[in-house]
This record gives C-alpha cells, structure tokens and sequence, in this order.
C-alpha cells in the first residue's frame, strides 16, 4: 500500500492487476487502471514498484537499468532491460501519458503538462546533469549541466558543479534558468529534494564531521539557512520528510553498524530553529524511512515506517510526541515542541546517471489535467 502525503482519504495499490485506488476510510476500491509495461520487465514486477506522486496524477516507471523481476534470480549478474515505459495516471484512474524508452533510463520523469520527459544525460561528463525531451515528438529541447536533480511543480532543480558547488532552478518547458546559487565550500551536494516550496540541499564539510542542510526557497532561490547534522564514525546524513509548511523531520537513515541511539530532529522552516530532538533508538535495519499521514483520535498524525515493519507516530495532541508504534527501543523526547503538526510532503523524483538514452517514443497524447 502506499499514499499520497497531500490527499489522506486514499491509498494505492500496485501490483500485476495494476494500479487501484483504495477508500481509507471503507477500504473500498474506487478504479483500478492497468500500467503499460515492457515485455522485458513481466507484469509480476509491477508489485515492486514504488508509484511517486506529483501534483494531479501519479507515475509509474516499468523497468530500469537494474534487473528485471521475471530474469534471473540468486547470484546471476543483472540483467539490463532494453526499455522502460514511465506513465502517469490522474486522479480519475485515467492513463494521461506513457512513454517508452529505449534502453531504459534510471529514474526518467514524465511531466505531462509541459509535454517533457526528463532523462539523465551523458555519464561521461563530470556533471552529467539531464536533458529534456518533447513527448509530442521525441526530440531534444533543452539540457542542465549539474549532478543531481530533482523536479517539483514543473521546476527542476539541479546540483552544480562549476565554478562552485550550488543549485540552479529552470523551467520545465523552456528549459530557463530560473535563478542560481553558489555555496559556501568546495564539497559537492549529496542530496537534494524539494518539500513545500523549499528546496534542501545537503553539503557535507571538507573534514567528514558534520553535514550542512541548507535551506533555499524555491520560487527565488533565496538562501534561508543553514543547518548542521554532525556525523559520528557510524552515522550517516539525514533523510528529510515534510511535517507541514512549518516544518520538517531529518531522520538518520537505518543504520548498519553499531547500537547507539539515533537521534531525530523537528527543525522549523521559517528560521532553521530546532523545535525537538527525540532518541528514536537503534532499528537495525538497513531500510529508508517512508512516511503518510494518519489520525490518532481526532487530532492529525504522520507515522515513519521502513519497510522492514518499524514504525514510529509523531502526534500534535497536546504538543509533540513521539510514539512506538513497532520494533526498535522505546523512543525517549528530548525537548518540549511546538504543536500543530500535519503531514504534507512532496519529494521530487532524483535522476542519475546512465548511459545516454534514445529518443523517447510517446504513445498518447496527454490528457487535461
């Protein structure tokens, strides 16, 4: 199952049949639309496939780079599948655009307002970056130099490489650059995402001790703050979740290694304050954090799962608090927090590298949104 962070009435369900959209609250089926799926791929690895939702419709992407599920198994190498199709489905269950793409791409992004498919570019290149393609025709329009990137609201946002490390935004459809930001230090950008309006980048220091989460506001590329995660010799940097428009959740990543408590903090947007520290313990698993919003009660809740079952509830019942839920130690709260929490979030859809992709081929035109 998985869910929409800006819509809590439904879930959705992937799988051979298809894609089904499930009634929270009835557990009824509203639709279920079949994917397009590649011959290479076989319809029994749509199961594990993770939908990633935009604003008005959901995407599908049916083969990687990576193996595929019907191939070999055990210690057999991957298997490189010879094409891919990403789509996307409305709200209604209605199949707006699919693609095919020849060889498959990783992590391609369909934007079917704008008529563009995101592809990685070169992996020659020290910042490969990405390149856009017309999904009306399959040609080229535009290409961002960079080394990760991440799209939301038909932006998309890549990490710079030179002259020094930075973010630049550009429109999707033209491929203008919006605006540009260099920062501080000669480190490149780790990682990058876009939640409620804020792009945040993650730069580590030049001496392995602490990484900085900086802040940036996406309509202008204004710089909001900076914010410091330090690093111990087993811990790794943070993974961000949305809370609301006020704030936001850095979670350690599962550790590997080691039995010391973790430690997440509830940061505010408006001015990088910590609002809360909580020990969450050690969970022992090697699985990124996921999240989805819930009611406990009457009063809003997000829970943070990993899929190996361990899960946690943040609750704004009387303020903030911190729930076991499953596994892991009983987590502790360090520092009394604000209230008023919801659950909100969008990531952008990051694009690696691989090896230069042919011309997509569109098979539908899209449908209004």
């Amino acid at each position: 199952m998985f869910a929409d962070l800006d819509d809590a009435r439904y879930v959705y369900r992937l799988g051979s049949h298809g894609l089904s959209l499930i009634d929270a609250a009835t557990w009824a089926v509203r639709w279920t639309t079949a994917i397009p799926i590649p011959r290479s791929f076989g319809a029994a690895g749509l199961s594990g496939l993770t939908p990633r939702f935009f604003h008005g419709y959901t995407e599908i992407v049916a083969g990687s780079p990576g193996e595929s599920v019907d191939g070999p198994q055990g210690g057999d190498p991957p298997v490189t599948l010879p094409d891919q199709v990403v789509t996307a489905v409305d709200a209604r269950g209605k199949v707006v655009q699919s693609c095919t793409i020849r060889p498959a791409a990783q992590d391609p992004v369909l934007l079917p307002r704008t008529g563009i498919v995101l592809l990685p570019g070169d992996p020659g290149q020290l910042a490969p970056g990405l390149v856009a393609y017309s999904t009306a025709t399959g040609a080229r329009l535009w290409q961002a130099p960079g080394d990760l990137s991440v799209t939301s609201a038909d932006t998309v946002y890549v990490s710079t490489v030179a002259p020094r490390p930075g973010v630049a935004a550009y429109d999707a459809a033209s491929g203008r650059r919006l605006w540009s930001d260099q920062l501080q230090g000669a480190t490149l950008i780790t990682d990058l995402a876009v939640i409620n309006g804020i792009v945040y980048a993650q730069q580590p220091d030049a001496h392995g001790t602490h990484v900085e989460v900086i802040a940036i506001r996406a309509r202008d590329g204004v710089r909001m703050w900076r914010w410091p995660w330090w690093l111990t010799e087993e811990s790794v940097p943070p993974q961000i979740i949305g809370v609301n428009p006020g704030a936001v959740l850095l979670l350690p990543p599962a550790q590997i290694r080691g039995t010391y408590f973790q430690t997440a903090q509830l940061i505010g947007v408006a001015d990088g304050r910590l609002l809360v520290s909580a020990s969450i313990g050690n969970y022992g698993s090697n699985d990124a954090w996921h999240s989805w919003p819930a009611v406990l009660g009457q009063h809003p809740a997000i829970v943070v799962a990993q899929s190996s079952g361990q899960a946690f509830i943040i609750t704004t019942a009387g303020g903030f608090s911190l729930l076991a839920t499953a596994g892991g130690f009983p987590p502790r709260v360090d520092a009394g927090g604000n209230g008023g929490l919801s659950a909100v979030a969008r990531l952008g859809a990051e694009v690696g590298t691989s090896a230069a992709a042919v011309l997509p081929r569109c098979n539908r035109r899209a449908r209004s949104l």
